[in-house]
């Protein structure tokens, strides 16, 4: 997915939705262009759940196209504990469907390759890197 552009990703979206777009976005990754991107694949009256988005960037919203298209903006800036429980359920229910950690690790970085792991996040190679205290990391790479 990350070799993809935003025109790709959304055609997938709109075909596999039969051309209305997603139902349910859940921002979560952080770049100020994930923002409007989800915007932009959301369908008419859709909900969009913002997470991600905890950076110091203005991000332009046309608030025109959310009233027109009726769509739902919603934020969370953290969570309960009860949610972490929650999520690592569905992790644990769900695992022999999905291949997790490959969707959100695709990368490792030893403690000194800090700096590599924050530019291959912000190109967007990358989601979420992993820090690795240890410098047995293979570099770029998941273990």
């Amino acid at each position: 997915i990350f070799s993809s552009t935003h025109e790709e990703r959304k055609a997938e979206i709109l075909d596999r939705t039969g051309g209305r777009g997603a139902d349910l976005v859940i921002e979560c990754a952080g770049p100020a262009v994930a923002f409007n991107e989800g915007l932009d694949v959301l369908r008419r009256g859709g909900s969009y759940l913002v997470l991600g988005q905890a950076h110091r960037e203005s991000v332009p919203v046309n608030t025109t196209g959310l009233k027109v298209r009726q769509q739902n903006v919603v934020t969370s800036l953290s969570a309960e504990i009860v949610h972490f429980h929650e999520a690592m359920a569905f992790l644990e229910r769900y695992a022999d469907r999905f291949d997790l950690a490959h969707m959100v690790n695709t990368h490792s970085f030893s403690l000194d390759d800090v700096g590599t792991a924050l530019g291959v996040m912000k190109s967007g190679e990358a989601m979420k890197p992993v820090i690795l205290p240890s410098s047995s990391s293979r570099k770029g790479t998941l273990s």
